[in-house]
């Protein structure tokens, strides 16, 4: 009977021990902190995709406001001083800091120019000159792109000054898509 009880023990002691027994419950315990881990998982993503659900239009608003705010606008101050890095130099319109990317735009009100004037810097050996090279109005009910004639100048221009005078619906800032002086030289 003792006998018979320590082979019964034995055979359990290496039953316990063997390859195969000690591979299962590994995978036992491999497979039941998965199930952990996958519910985890599930209960963030669906509380996530409940709060954007349920986000006001006010919070949608102050995301976009913050991604629009994220972007550095280069600007000049009305007595044509600039801060440092706000002034786009040359040829730059604006810049993202990577390869490719986009732009939000977005407009509460009426932010456009009203009266504009535009200057030419001509530069001729040391002689720096500022010339008039027209004023002009921005009408709100003719269309995005307007076009404006220049007054004769027949010197070549090495850059352009505009100054808005006057905006159309906010008195704090204004907002150009875009703005080029076109010529021929004789």
């Amino acid at each position: 009977d003792v006998e018979d009880l320590v082979e019964g023990t034995k055979a359990q002691l290496l039953d316990a021990t063997s390859p195969q027994l000690l591979e299962r419950q590994i995978a036992s315990i491999v497979a039941t902190e998965l199930v952990v881990v996958q519910a985890t998982v599930s209960r963030a993503v669906a509380e996530e995709t409940a709060r954007l659900r349920n986000a006001t239009q006010g919070d949608l608003e102050r995301l976009v406001d913050r991604k629009v705010a994220a972007w550095t606008v280069h600007t000049s101050r009305p007595d044509d001083s600039t801060t440092p890095g706000s002034a786009a130099p040359s040829g730059r319109v604006d810049y993202a800091s990577f390869a490719s990317g986009g732009r939000v735009v977005r407009h509460k009100t009426y932010d456009h120019p009203r009266q504009c004037d535009v200057d030419g810097l001509v530069v001729d050996g040391t002689d720096v000159r500022h010339v008039d090279l027209g004023s002009f109005t921005y009408h709100e009910n003719h269309g995005p792109l307007q076009r404006f004639p220049l007054n004769h100048h027949a010197a070549v221009v090495h850059g352009v000054t505009l100054r808005v005078l006057s905006n159309h619906g906010n008195d704090k800032y204004t907002c150009l898509y875009r703005f080029s002086v076109h010529g021929a030289r004789k």
